[in-house]
């Protein structure tokens, strides 16, 4: 029985470094604007310092929240969004599977299951902020 419990414990430690490793090649700020099915449009600022700590911003719609990794699976990753300041003014609950496009660039598709539970209802193409940090 300890053989078994040693052996799932290595398992999903393995589990949790490889979608850890997925995503750390994401680290970084990033900046853009979101459109959605509507035709409206929205600024986002993600800040992804690692996979368990990542805060999402929309300026343009006066609200911001973390992601929670729900799934890696090779270049696709998923998150829960939760949005903590501004909830009146944004969709709660949206699923957003991010993809790498390359070093510079990631592609943020929204699903609201609630209100579409097939179709995204936004996606935008984020880059890599070029700012630097200020000095204090």
């Amino acid at each position: 029985m300890k053989k078994i419990i040693l052996i799932l414990l290595i398992v999903f430690a393995q589990t949790a470094n490889a979608q850890t490793a997925k995503t750390q090649k994401l680290n970084g700020k990033w900046e853009g604007i979101g459109h959605q099915v509507d035709g409206q449009s929205w600024d986002i600022a993600l800040n992804f310092e690692n996979p368990k700590d990542i805060t999402i911003n929309y300026p343009s719609l006066g609200c911001s929240g973390i992601w929670t990794l729900a799934e890696a699976n090779g270049e696709l990753s998923i998150f829960k969004e939760k949005i903590m300041a501004g909830t009146e003014k944004c969709d709660q609950g949206c699923e957003v599977y991010l993809q790498k496009i390359n070093k510079k660039q990631i592609k943020v598709t929204y699903y609201l299951r609630s209100y579409d539970p097939v179709n995204a209802i936004a996606e935008g193409t984020l880059e890599r902020s070029k700012r630097k940090k200020m000095k204090q």
